[in-house]
């Protein structure tokens, strides 16, 4: 048994998640880690870009300025929403973002050729191309030539997305940004959008009930909104490409165990070489996966009976 502890540098794309995401029963759930590669901020440089500009113009002194910094997001975006007028939100996002790199991401998304739902305000997913389907078809298919290059489309009605969600995104906290319409980032705003009969709840738990979910770019804390809800009461199950470092690996086992609760799967790479970068090798390495001329039904056969033959085998051991 391999030793579980151990943070591989790519993990294996499970077999059963293979064949959800090719069926169209898995939608890929797109956090901030993401965005971070096309030098978008994640939440936590997010706040602190905020910190430091309330810190710049001497509304908090440095002691506080220190204090704060070690809070969560949440709490630091709250309280300097409390000091600042919400604006410049534009430019607090998008002033190191990189078009070339953005490009370059949603080509490796497009071999998912899922739908997509994300909490970022960046247009990244209406970069993603469209891949005939054709390619990702069994071993008789034959791969089509593209007539045009078609991108994923936004989505605005829920309803709509939800029964055919594949090659379109949809924006949980929308995506337009201005000074009357600022990112839901403060406790105020997630507590109005997850409330027992707000939107963001409402589609959340409509979401877990119909689809398994793949968390890209979603860091563990981000979880929080997900623990509010009741998802595991759904036999869905969803996954998690989590970025940890090696020596992390002596708590993976109380990770999984504790997101196995909400149907879960942690699926660990190791960060500690290549830092947020390694993303990039693992999506292109899953890409790769679900390009394979394969029938993934018969990848989950072959699987099944392996078990089966394992549990035999130790079974006469006995």
């Amino acid at each position: 048994m391999p030793d579980s502890n151990i943070i591989p540098d790519i993990p294996e794309l499970p077999i059963h998640l293979k064949y959800d995401i090719l069926n169209g029963k898995t939608i890929i759930f797109v956090g901030a880690g993401l965005s971070k590669l096309v030098g978008m901020p994640t939440w936590k440089e997010l706040a602190e870009i905020r910190l430091k500009e309330v810190r710049r113009r001497k509304l908090i002194d440095y002691d506080m300025y220190l204090r704060l910094l070690t809070q969560r997001p949440l709490k630091i975006l709250s309280i300097c929403e409390d000091l600042l007028e919400r604006q410049d939100w534009h430019k607090c996002l998008y002033s190191n973002y990189n078009s070339k790199k953005a490009e370059h991401i949603s080509n490796l998304l497009s071999h998912f050729n899922s739908g997509f739902i994300t909490t970022n305000y960046d247009k990244l997913l209406e970069l993603v191309p469209i891949i005939n389907s054709s390619k990702f078809a069994t071993k008789s298919a034959k791969p089509e030539p593209n007539t045009g290059i078609s991108h994923v489309q936004e989505e605005t009605d829920f309803d709509i997305f939800l029964s055919e969600p594949k090659h379109k995104v949809y924006y949980l906290h929308g995506k337009d940004l201005s000074n009357s319409n600022p990112p839901i980032c403060t406790l105020k705003d997630y507590l109005r959008h997850y409330k027992k009969d707000g939107r963001g709840r409402e589609i959340l738990e409509r979401l877990c009930g119909r689809k398994g979910l793949l968390f890209i770019g979603v860091g563990l804390e981000e979880f929080e909104i997900l623990e509010h809800l009741h998802i595991s009461q759904y036999e869905n199950q969803h996954y998690a490409l989590v970025p940890m470092y090696w020596y992390e690996g002596s708590i993976l086992e109380q990770y999984q165990a504790y997101y196995r609760i909400l149907n879960i799967e942690i699926l660990p790479y190791n960060i500690s070489r290549n830092g947020y970068e390694q993303l990039e090798n693992v999506l292109r390495s899953w890409g790769n996966a679900l390009l394979e001329k394969k029938d993934p039904a018969s990848d989950v056969s072959k699987h099944l009976k392996n078990n089966i033959l394992i549990d035999e085998v130790a079974h006469g051991l006995d």
